[in-house]
């Protein structure tokens, strides 16, 4: 059949192909016609803006994550101490009342005392971590009479070096060298000797100097230092970058106060935790595995006669 224009003449073929509409719908020679190299590249870029802002979530949502266990480690590490620490034995006669930073340790390396009643609490639940305690108690309360009550410095700990805090190799350290402050185990406070001074670290800031002690390899960024004794015992610290060998400055806000030169200190004594104990070699121990010290609490605890 013939198709006919308005003129009443056939319509030709090659008017047919002229067509705006057939120009349209004409298929290609390999079918219909696909996206351009342009559409492509666009797509392609939006689906990477896309993933590329997914992929950006997950540090955050892991860091998050990682906070709030180390919050909940922390709180329950303070609770754990306060049940532990208030319920030993004849623990009053042995916390000196003058106002020194002490650590509970047992009275000769082989006689269990305090350490050994108290060193089975300190893994939490999740062997991950754990809890390490320093006692301060003042001789007089506000009545003016002995006090019954110490101030509890809590540090919860994190396991670094491996995958959990394992009992067996934890107390395989017990008190390696002697009673007393060169005594060692993992969750021991450690003794060291230190440097402090204000002003002088980097951009101003607050430096502190590790001078000796058996906890002196213990000294890394993010380490808890307690001063022990002396006009400012009980204050607390936090290791900053690492600026020479032994020095470090002090974290901000976890400095010297402001203007307060009374701080500068030196050579005396303090305790830390810091890096984890690996084992030990002629009764000196062996740190390694970065810092165990995810925070620090204080509270206060009775103390039985």
């Amino acid at each position: 059949m013939k198709a006919y224009n308005r003129q009443d003449r056939p319509i030709q073929s090659a008017e047919l192909d002229r067509s705006p509409r057939a120009e349209l719908v004409r298929p290609t020679r390999f079918g219909r016609r696909g996206f351009s190299f342009v559409e492509i590249l666009f797509a392609i870029m939006i689906l990477g803006i896309g993933f590329i802002m997914i992929a950006g979530i997950f540090p955050v949502a892991i860091s998050q994550t990682a906070s709030s266990q180390e919050e909940t480690a922390g709180a329950a590490s303070v609770r754990g101490a306060v049940a532990v620490v208030s319920g030993l034995p004849n623990i009053a006669s042995v916390i000196p009342s003058n106002g020194i930073v002490v650590r509970l340790e047992d009275a000769t390396a082989t006689t269990p005392g305090l350490w050994s009643q108290m060193k089975g609490n300190q893994i939490l639940q999740d062997p991950r971590y754990g809890w390490v305690t320093l006692l301060r108690r003042m001789p007089q309360d506000y009545r003016l009479q002995p006090a019954q009550v110490a101030q509890l410095i809590v540090i919860p700990v994190k396991v670094r070096n491996r995958s959990n805090f394992d009992p067996n190799s934890l107390f395989d350290l017990k008190q390696t060298n002697a009673a007393g402050p060169t005594a060692f185990a993992n969750l021991m406070p450690l003794a060291v000797k230190v440097t402090l001074q204000n002003g002088v670290g980097t951009g101003g800031g607050d430096r502190i100097t590790i001078n000796s002690g058996v906890g002196a390899g213990a000294a890394v960024p993010g380490a808890v230092i307690v001063i022990s004794t002396g006009n400012t015992a009980g204050r607390i610290y936090r290791i900053g970058a690492s600026t020479a060998a032994g020095q470090f400055d002090l974290l901000p806000g976890n400095d010297i106060a402001a203007f307060d030169t009374s701080e500068d200190a030196t050579g005396v004594d303090a305790w830390i935790v810091g890096q984890e104990i690996t084992g030990a070699a002629g009764g000196v121990p062996i740190f390694g595995g970065g810092n165990m010290a995810i925070g620090v609490f204080t509270t206060y605890t009775q103390l039985n006669d």
